[in-house]
């Protein structure tokens, strides 16, 4: 350690450092996980961001947390000091830290460098080189993006009244939450929505399962047009094309998976299926669905040909409703595949080998049905066996709960 660059800052960050080192009261533990904690461990690793990789492996845990919880609060100010920590995070052995690291990284630069935390470790060298040698060619012209704070939260619950024993009141609910948790729209007269996204002209899009429909409703409920898809839209997407990507089923209609136009016209399908659960229409063109009846994950092109799939998914039968396959999937930066798996009660991570490499199981969550990865390396999780929406991090710690609900089945950041 090169004392004379430390020594001008030490008496400002000696309380905080002796909080890091030995452990504090819960007021000061309060103050350890704020900004001014997070900016103590970047002066720390100012000078030299190897040091991080010589420290314990609890307390390399519990610095780069708080510079990770505190990280929307720094570009402005602290911007090559953080992604320097980043990057050298890139190397540490626990696989969560790396997973937190990249994910903000991918944030902050706009950058890809196919850096997967849980792949063999000399392909995670070779990506950490191309971060550092990127770094060491960019720093000076860097420019950070902003990180998301403050997020809204939009939770669509197609059965509040189960909570309480009651499957029809009250009937739906669609409530966008601002960032401190506050309803900013809470429409309670959906009968079954099922899925739901905002549009920009502050409307929203939403599956309405009884209906067989997708609807168009404001802020207040008002329905103000209806897009019919042939079955129980069970997921939805608003494309950049502005068309909808529908997946369902029926009882007496195959699984779909169809793209809409804006007139209500198919443009583009993909069936039959059995139980289609969700579609993801990917960068690539392709599609990723999750089959649950088949307790299959796959990715189709735009000719249906199939380019990619994991299968035995799900229980041995697959039934209706609790024993469901895979309903959810996400295909992530890193090109592995995000799948919850909801008769299990399992939400994997699943690499392009179909290995799990990471997982949550029914210690946590129960008859889950989405689980999206979020911009920092958690996942937003509608963990409907216990009536909640939660957010866990790499390491399965609840971060965040919003309880109180009867049946949510899809939860998203905004």
């Amino acid at each position: 350690m090169k004392t004379k660059a430390y020594w001008p800052n030490w008496i400002m960050i000696l309380p905080m450092i002796a909080c890091l080192l030995l452990g504090c009261s819960d007021t000061e533990k309060e103050t350890s996980s704020d900004t001014k904690g997070a900016l103590a461990v970047l002066e720390m690793v100012k000078s030299d961001a190897r040091i991080l990789l010589q420290w314990d492996a609890g307390i390399r845990s519990h610095r780069l947390k708080m510079v990770f919880d505190a990280a929307p609060n720094l570009p402005d100010t602290h911007a090559e000091n953080l992604v320097t920590l980043l990057i050298m995070a890139l190397d540490t052995p626990e696989p969560a830290l790396r997973g937190h690291a990249v994910y903000i990284l991918r944030e902050l630069t706009g950058e890809n460098h196919g850096f997967n935390s849980f792949a063999a470790g000399m392909d995670r060298e070779t990506a950490s080189g191309r971060w550092k040698s990127w770094w060491s060619e960019n720093k000076d012209r860097f420019t950070p993006h902003r990180l998301p704070r403050n997020q809204s939260t939009l939770i669509v619950d197609e059965i509040p009244g189960r909570i309480v024993g009651n499957d029809d009141e009250p009937p739906g609910r669609l409530v966008h939450l601002d960032g401190v948790g506050n309803p900013v729209t809470d429409i309670q007269s959906l009968k079954m929505p099922y899925d739901a996204v905002p549009t920009p002209d502050g409307n929203y899009l939403v599956n309405i399962i009884r209906a067989r429909a997708v609807w168009r409703v404001t802020s207040q409920g008002d329905v103000l047009h209806q897009i019919p898809v042939g079955g129980y839209p069970c997921s939805l997407e608003l494309l950049e094309n502005g068309h909808l990507l529908v997946a369902g089923w029926d009882d007496t209609v195959p699984g779909f998976v169809r793209e809409f136009d804006g007139g209500g016209n198919i443009v583009w399908r993909h069936e039959p299926l059995r139980w289609p659960w969700k579609a993801q229409r990917l960068e690539n063109g392709n599609t990723l669905i999750a089959d649950a009846g088949t307790n299959r994950v796959f990715e189709v092109n735009q000719n249906g040909e199939e380019v990619w799939a994991a299968d035995h998914l799900g229980p041995e039968t697959p039934e209706l409703f609790d024993a469901l396959g895979p309903v959810f999937c996400q295909r992530l930066e890193n090109g592995n595949t995000l799948v919850s798996v909801r008769g299990l009660s399992k939400v994997v991570e699943l690499n392009r080998e179909s290995n799990v490499v990471w997982e949550i199981g029914p210690d946590i969550v129960l008859n889950q049905y989405d689980a999206v990865r979020l911009w920092n390396g958690n996942t937003l999780i509608c963990d409907s066996g216990h009536f909640r929406v939660i957010e866990v991090d790499f390491d399965k710690n609840i971060v965040w709960e919003k309880g109180g609900f009867g049946y949510p089945a899809k939860a998203y950041r905004f």
